[in-house]
């Protein structure tokens, strides 16, 4: 409100800032959800975020990182569904 007029004052800088376009990744396949990303970690094209098994073991899939992100999130429930969101990214603008 500072920034449009409507109160006075100055507007506080942000030591650290990142400017992200948010970007929902969605899973193929169901099973068991490993996310191997951490939030706040810089992820580029082609790192795999999180791998999908079944409840044998077996590699069912992986959710790879489309373009030059930070991670904002993951789901944490261990089962997934098929279309489930799997990672929230923000790409880098």
């Amino acid at each position: 409100m500072i920034t449009v007029g409507m109160m006075d004052g100055e507007v506080k800088k942000v030591d650290q800032q990142i400017d992200t376009e948010l970007n929902y990744l969605h899973t193929p396949v169901g099973g068991i959800h490993t996310p191997l990303q951490k939030p706040m970690q810089i992820v580029k094209p082609g790192d795999i975020l999180a791998a999908i098994t079944d409840v044998f073991g077996n590699h069912l899939a992986e959710i790879e990182c489309p373009f030059d992100a930070v991670v904002v999130g993951y789901y944490s429930v261990p089962v997934i569904q098929p279309g489930d969101w799997s990672y929230l990214i923000g790409r880098l603008l």
